[in-house]
């Protein structure tokens, strides 16, 4: 996975195939690398296989829904922060609530306006650069460049428990 200032990666979770489609169009005029899925199901196993940056998300879906996908996504060892967006019609505060203790970032209320959704998911982007870049100043020295000792140990006990 690349930088977030290479193409960032968008995940995009709906059932409705148009949502997706339209999704998807905006997000890749804007420089953003898109795959869609239709279920939560399908989103664990596209997240396993390659970690997005962004993650966007309807809330009800048959089989996995959004607060079951987004819940699952943050029990899971990722290799980083992933932004959470809900895309739903529900506005009230109980199901916000819900959706922000589920893991949920950000909310993206249905209709769908094309300059929220981009303004959105540059803001989480940023949170996504702030993180990249603590998680490098804690990984590493600054004066010489080399992994911290903490980092080195988990390293090494990552590679021994591979190696055996």
């Amino acid at each position: 996975m690349g930088t977030v200032t290479d193409a960032p990666k968008v995940l995009i979770v709906d059932d409705d195939p148009a949502m997706t489609r339209l999704l998807s169009k905006w997000l890749e005029k804007a420089g953003y690398e898109v795959k869609c899925v239709y279920d939560g199901r399908e989103a664990t196993f596209a997240i396993e296989e390659e970690c997005p940056n962004v993650l966007i998300t309807d809330w009800e879906m048959p089989d996995m829904d959004g607060l079951e996908l987004c819940r699952w996504l943050r029990n899971q060892q990722l290799p980083h922060y992933v932004y959470t967006l809900f895309v739903t019609a529900r506005t009230c505060t109980e199901d916000m609530v819900k959706g922000l203790i589920a893991g949920a970032d950000d909310f993206l209320k249905k209709p769908i306006d094309k300059g929220e959704l981009i303004a959105r998911v540059q803001a989480g982007r940023r949170v996504i650069d702030l993180e990249r870049r603590l998680s490098q100043v804690a990984k590493y020295d600054s004066l010489t460049g080399l992994t911290t000792q903490g980092t080195f140990f988990d390293e090494l006990q990552r590679e021994w428990s591979r190696a055996r």
